[in-house]
């Protein structure tokens, strides 16, 4: 959820609910704020938010600091995948996906070899932005059997 209002010197403010398998909160995010997450933080939106808290009484008063898309959030992990192939079929369509997709997340291939009795893993050159939408894409490829991020 989102309420906007005006401080009293007419600035911009929000009470913001946000939500995720832990629970629901509520954090004030300031006109900077807004202006730097524009439409991240309308409802729906998956984003990794970045909090300073304080204690009033005994209530935990959240204020977010920083929004990020969570694609984006993750391109900048350097986290990596592991590709899962049973023959080299899909790999015009893995390497379609990984085209234009820079980042810091290295992407490897592991197939099998000597009649499936032992596997090789190849890792590919460059670095990937390695992302939910990228792992995804990548999973419904026909022949991958398997992805994992590392």
């Amino acid at each position: 959820t989102r309420k906007e209002r005006r401080t009293r010197d007419d600035k911009r403010m929000a009470h913001i609910g946000f939500s995720d398998s832990s629970g629901m909160y509520e954090a004030v995010a300031f006109s900077e704020v807004l202006i730097q997450a524009g439409q991240l933080l309308d409802p729906g939106k998956s984003v990794v938010v970045s909090m300073a808290t304080r204690w009033d009484g005994d209530d935990l008063k959240l204020q977010i600091v920083s929004v990020q898309g969570l694609n984006e959030a993750a391109a900048q992990t350097g986290a990596g995948l592991r590709i899962f192939i049973g023959d080299p079929k899909p790999l015009t369509s893995i390497s379609e996906r990984l085209k234009n997709q820079k980042g810091k997340g290295l992407v490897s291939l592991v197939f099998p070899v000597e009649k499936g009795e032992r596997e090789v893993e190849l890792e590919l050159p460059g670095r990937y932005a390695v992302t939910p939408a990228l792992k995804g894409a990548i999973k419904i490829v026909h022949g991958v059997r398997e992805v994992e991020e590392v």
